[in-house]
């Protein structure tokens, strides 16, 4: 009996260093897991945009996008859910996945700013920009950098050019379309760039398909209101609509 028990020793004792020796591979394993989950989780974290988290509301902002205000000395800020925005692609290219909630006007010679939405409780469909000249359409974006010159920052904009090289007179107007809380309808703002004055001037509209200026003061609005397609004229000095035509269509 005293040689068999002796036998089978050093095959139980086998067994058993092979067993830590599995519990160790394991562990190892688990370790290795645990390291590169945390490697993975700081670099997400250092993608993510910087976040804002205002003091009225939980939610949290992220700047989406800078841009120059062509001919002006303004920049124009876009605002948006934080968890909208990507650090991939260039915002005009993501503009429609991106939560836009309001735009900040920052004055690139004082560095004074102001934001152009009360709060940002309420998503952001559209802005554009005009100049105070008649037959003139929105204004180009000028915050890309050139195609020529794909690396050269976006600087500020003194004259403005069209496509022919002729020169456009500055940005002097802001239409924002924003949607209703509980609604797709849209109310929209019209402003002053230099003064500041702006107003709801259109609610509970449907959308807008084409805007252009009339005259130097005068912004021409064709847009779609309870199923029906209507033209509007809005005096921008004055913040009231002057005119209002149906357009029949049938």
């Amino acid at each position: 009996m005293a040689e068999e028990q002796a036998v089978r020793s050093p095959s139980v004792i086998r067994w058993v260093l092979w067993g830590f020796a599995g519990v160790g591979v394991l562990a190892a394993i688990a370790m290795i897991y645990v390291a590169l989950q945390v490697v993975s989780f700081e670099r997400s974290q250092q993608r993510k945009p910087a976040k804002v988290t205002t003091e009225k509301t939980e939610e949290t902002y992220a700047v989406a996008d800078v841009r120059d205000i062509p001919g002006t000395r303004f920049a124009e800020i876009a605002i948006a859910t934080a968890d909208s925005v990507s650090d991939s692609g260039s915002y005009s290219s993501r503009k429609g996945d991106i939560d836009q909630r309001n735009v900040l006007l920052l004055d690139k010679t004082s560095g004074e700013s102001r934001k152009l939405l009360p709060a940002n409780s309420r998503r952001i469909v559209d802005i554009r920009f005009f100049p105070a000249a008649a037959d003139a359409q929105p204004v180009a974006d000028q915050g890309d950098a050139p195609a020529d010159n794909p690396d050269a920052a976006p600087s500020v904009v003194e004259v403005v050019t069209d496509g022919a090289g002729q020169k456009q007179p500055p940005a002097a107007y802001y239409v924002i379309q924003v949607r209703q809380k509980d609604g797709p309808e849209e109310d929209v703002l019209v402003g002053n760039l230099d003064t500041g004055r702006q107003k709801f001037v259109l609610k509970n509209v449907d959308g807008i398909d084409k805007m252009w200026m009339q005259s130097p003061t005068r912004l021409a609005i064709l847009m779609r209101q309870g199923q029906k397609l209507i033209y509007r004229a809005i005096e921008v000095p004055e913040l009231k609509v002057v005119a209002e035509r149906p357009v029949e269509i049938d």
